[in-house]
């Protein structure tokens, strides 16, 4: 065999492959469209705007749905904030000294603000 008929029976060959396939997915998208939801087919007589307001609407409805849920979730988990004794007493302290002496506020601040800094 000469290499031109190899050739040609190449390209016979994708040829066939290549109408195979076409044929194939145009029977795939005729079936897809056969199982379209009447919700999402194409409208007759509709137009494209009333499909995307359509959709915009039910989207926001979804974003909705789901922030409110969401904040369900967040309110089920939101535990009562544990105050021990110790903690109601020494704020007690606190208020009553700020109150009286504001300088002592100051000088608690300071102190906490070296605490948090690192020492060298």
């Amino acid at each position: 065999m000469s290499v031109i008929a190899r050739a040609r029976c190449a390209l016979l060959l994708a040829l066939a492959a290549l109408w195979l396939f076409r044929r194939r997915g145009k029977k795939h998208i005729a079936a897809v469209q056969a199982t379209v939801p009447a919700e999402l087919a194409p409208p007759s007589g509709g137009t494209t705007e009333k499909i995307g307001d359509k959709m915009e609407s039910k989207l926001a409805e979804r974003d909705a749905l789901q922030h409110k849920l969401e904040e369900q979730a967040l309110n089920s988990l939101k535990l009562a904030p544990v105050i021990t004794k110790t903690s109601e007493v020494l704020a007690k302290h606190l208020r009553e000294k700020i109150s009286k002496e504001p300088d002592v506020a100051s000088q608690i601040l300071r102190a906490w603000v070296r605490e948090e800094e690192p020492e060298e």
